[in-house]
């Protein structure tokens, strides 16, 4: 890459990514806008519930639809059939040598490994095509970050819904249902916001594409504050894909071998919604920042304790253990019920490990292999 760059790109399979995603609870729902709950109220239980089967229990952010796109050369088609038709007759052998052969187109270097099985041939050209990718924006083994910007577990999803995989036929008959039935139609009513979104970036991008403004774009935007990305538009080697998405994410963001691929939406609603869920997130945590506090939940969280009981331990006055249960109860973390004159407090513990949850998935941390 010789200087910086940009293009306006939509995928259908980017979407159809995002869209497993946050169905897998990758983001709490709280902090998603009305529209998307909407969207994800509609798919019916038993569809869900199929959906995480083939998926599995993390709650991480998915791409394996985009990287067999990429494989197929179909990355950034927008049409459901032309995007996903090569991919539902790819076999594993077929993604391995179609993955290398486009890396070269790039310049990439990608090796195989004979003796290993598939699975982890799959694995193997996939980190490798992502590690490059990373490599040639500035992401090096030093950052920290190259290693999080690929999941082996999403070649195992993957292997097992290409053409030779056992969860083929059954993958790909779930996914015309819920195309056809409830994404196509939903998408269908946002389809102005799509086109919205370009507008905007047309008109803020200009007619230069040889260079990179920024100052459109959200505050939390990665182009606006991520060191390797600066570093990268400083250099004049950032390609960047701007990717046109009805969610209107303000900052995913991938690699891939074309360069930076990155959302952009500024969408007031949905960041007051998120704002308000983080907002929430903070108030529960401070709700455990205090020594007394945390001592009476664990007092109290294998039977219900009353106030004389916990103040004697604590040597504190009962007031004071009324205050501090009300901070915990305002928070959900406890309840309090009258006992005769007795007044006594229990721990919530789905709540509380609710609350944990919801940190840790707000961190976006990576997964601990």
């Amino acid at each position: 890459m010789a200087s910086n760059s940009w293009q306006i790109q939509r995928s259908i399979l980017f979407e159809l990514d995002t869209f497993f995603s946050l169905a897998n609870d990758y983001l709490p729902h709280a902090s998603l806008s009305v529209s998307i709950n909407q969207l994800l109220d509609s798919m019916p239980k038993e569809m869900t519930q199929q959906l995480i089967s083939f998926l599995g229990p993390a709650k991480q952010y998915y791409g394996f639809l985009f990287s067999a796109g990429f494989a197929a050369g179909t990355e950034f088609e927008q049409d459901f059939s032309s995007a996903t038709m090569p991919i539902r007759n790819m076999s594993r052998q077929d993604f391995i040598r179609l993955t290398v052969a486009r890396a070269a187109d790039y310049g990439m270097n990608v090796q195989v490994e004979p003796s290993a099985s598939l699975v982890e041939q799959m694995k193997s050209v996939h980190s490798q095509l992502t590690l490059l990718s990373g490599e040639r924006i500035g992401f090096t083994g030093q950052t920290g970050d190259i290693q999080n910007l690929f999941k082996e577990s999403e070649m195992e999803i993957l292997a097992g819904l290409l053409a030779d995989g056992e969860r083929h036929d059954a993958f790909w008959h779930w996914l015309d249902r819920f195309y056809q039935e409830i994404y196509q139609p939903w998408r269908g009513v946002h389809v102005s916001i799509l086109n919205e979104e370009e507008e905007r970036a047309r008109i803020c991008l200009g007619t230069d594409a040889g260079l990179l403004p920024v100052d459109w774009l959200p505050q939390v935007n990665p182009l606006r504050f991520s060191p390797v990305f600066v570093e990268a538009m400083e250099k004049e080697i950032l390609n960047v894909i701007f990717l046109v998405e009805p969610f209107q994410l303000p900052d995913a963001w991938f690699v891939t071998p074309e360069g930076l691929a990155i959302t952009f939406a500024d969408n007031a609603v949905s960041f007051q919604q998120f704002a308000g869920f983080v907002t929430n997130l903070a108030d529960r945590l401070k709700a455990l920042a205090d020594p007394n506090r945390l001592m009476i939940m664990r007092i109290a969280r294998n039977s219900r304790r009353d106030n004389t009981e916990i103040a004697s331990f604590l040597n504190v006055s009962r007031p004071t253990v009324s205050i501090h249960a009300r901070q915990l109860r305002e928070a959900g973390l406890i309840e309090t019920f009258e006992d005769g004159r007795s007044v006594r407090h229990e721990v919530m513990a789905a709540e509380v490990r609710k609350l944990f949850q919801d940190l840790e998935r707000f961190l976006d941390l990576p997964l601990q292999d």
